[in-house]
């Protein structure tokens, strides 16, 4: 077993991690996961919230009130130099946010890209994550912890695998509740969301992902492709016509036709 997302996400292959211990952090209440503020803000949906940013700052001020211990997680991302200006710019809007609640002393803002395996076996068993679209739901799950999430999410809402809201005012509902009134994750429907996320052939993960089938094509490994991906993505006169040769267009749009998803 590997500790290292960027061994199976590609999104996270670039980043590195540092050691940070937090002190008493079986402590805490709450976890938050935070997300970029610049990049894919409704990709899967809309659930009320303009974008990840307006999404959090309701977080932090309901916990605010409830006056409850609050761990708050930087996205490892933030400090991917491959990101560029992307993660200058989450780290800048993440950094507002904790001089903003730099008096609260329940809030602990982890601003350092640490493995969230670290972080999570040193958790109370009673403190419950938030995220608002985040992968980590599969691993609140292993911990046996409870968690809450928008249904515009990665997974569809037929899993089950948390205490899903769909607006505002069923989300403010879900952070007001204790953690017995929340509901615990059944290991079937774990299951089921990991055989379809991570072992479907169509899946990110799957040999047959839109991504592989790029780089397949233009016969370039995997992990070249996707750090020349990122790197290119960057520019502000990027074409995809230099990355990709025009010439094996139709070649590739065949062979992603094949690889559409069906989950």
């Amino acid at each position: 077993m590997t500790l290292n997302p960027g061994a199976i996400l590609p999104w996270m292959k670039f980043t590195k991690y540092t050691k940070k211990k937090i002190n008493a952090i079986n402590s805490y209440d709450y976890l938050v996961y935070c997300h970029s503020f610049t990049d894919a803000q409704l990709f899967h949906g809309e659930d009320e919230f303009c974008n990840t940013f307006e999404w959090l700052k309701f977080t932090l001020s309901i916990l605010a009130k409830k006056n409850k211990k609050v761990l708050i997680k930087s996205h490892p991302n933030y400090f991917n130099k491959t990101l560029g200006i992307k993660s200058y710019y989450d780290r800048l809007i993440f950094n507002f946010l904790k001089k903003k609640y730099s008096c609260n002393k329940n809030f602990y803002f982890i601003d350092k890209p640490i493995h969230n395996y670290n972080l999570m076996k040193n958790l109370s068993k009673k403190c419950i994550l938030i995220t608002h679209h985040g992968s980590v739901i599969s691993e609140t799950i292993i911990f046996n912890l409870k968690s809450i999430a928008s249904t515009a999410n990665f997974f569809s809402q037929k899993y089950k695998v948390s205490n899903l809201w769909s607006n505002k005012k069923e989300y403010k509902n879900l952070l007001m509740k204790n953690w017995t009134m929340l509901k615990q994750t059944k290991e079937k429907d774990l299951l089921n969301l990991f055989h379809n996320y991570y072992f479907h052939k169509y899946s990110w993960f799957g040999k047959r992902n839109w991504t592989r089938t790029i780089a397949k094509n233009i016969k370039m490994s995997y992990s070249i492709f996707l750090k020349n991906y990122l790197n290119s993505s960057e520019k502000k006169n990027f074409n995809f016509n230099e990355f990709v040769p025009p010439r094996i267009h139709k070649k590739i749009i065949k062979n992603l036709d094949r690889c559409i998803m069906k989950i």
